[in-house]
This record gives structure tokens, sequence and C-alpha cells, in this order.
């Protein structure tokens, strides 16, 4: 089930694994403050990066990446295995000022 940051609540999360037995992915956002907070705090910078994508439309150029470390410990959201960053960047198209999109951390 896929849903935005609205949706990314404890009650959903375990009944959605608990009652109908399907796995999840959800948006954190800062409606879910000590999550967000703990998936901020972590070393994204010594996690490697899993993929890029760099793709050129629409006036710009953006480039995509993911980077996915299994869930921390101290993350507590009900059934959370995985966490996974998403960051884009974008530019004009001769490759000028970057702008970072702020991230976006969510529990699979």
């Amino acid at each position: 089930m896929t849903a935005d940051a609205l949706h990314t609540q404890r009650k959903l999360a375990a009944f959605v694994v608990e009652t109908k037995g399907w796995h999840y992915l959800l948006p954190v956002a800062r409606n879910q403050p000590l999550l967000f907070t703990r998936l901020d705090a972590l070393a994204w910078k010594d996690v490697p990066i899993a993929h890029t994508q760099t793709g050129r439309g629409h006036g710009r150029i953006e480039k995509r990446t993911i980077q996915m470390p299994p869930a921390p410990e101290n993350i507590t959201f009900p059934h959370v295995a995985q966490v996974f960053l998403i960051e884009r960047e974008v530019y004009d198209l001769e490759g000028n000022s970057p702008r970072r999109s702020p991230h976006s951390a969510s529990p699979v």
C-alpha cells in the first residue's frame, strides 16, 4: 500500500500489516516529528547511493538518488524493516544553479 504523508500513522501501518497482510510504503514528513527527526539524524553520508537517475525535460535537468539502509533499532514505527532517502537536485538546461529538494525518507 502506498499513501501520502497524511496517512503515515502508527495505527494504519499496524492495520495494513496485521489485519490485511499487506506491505506499505509511507513517506515521512513533519506530521510524525519523532520519526522524522530520527530518520533525518541518520548518517546518510555513510550510506552508499543505491541508484542515480538523471533526466532532462520541462526546461530543467533533474538528478535523483536513492539510499536504502536497513531500519535502525530506534525506529519504532510498526513493522518497519527498511528506510530510504530520495534526493533530487534540479539544474537549468546549462547545468547551472543546483537546487536541492527537501529530502524524503520512508519506511518500507
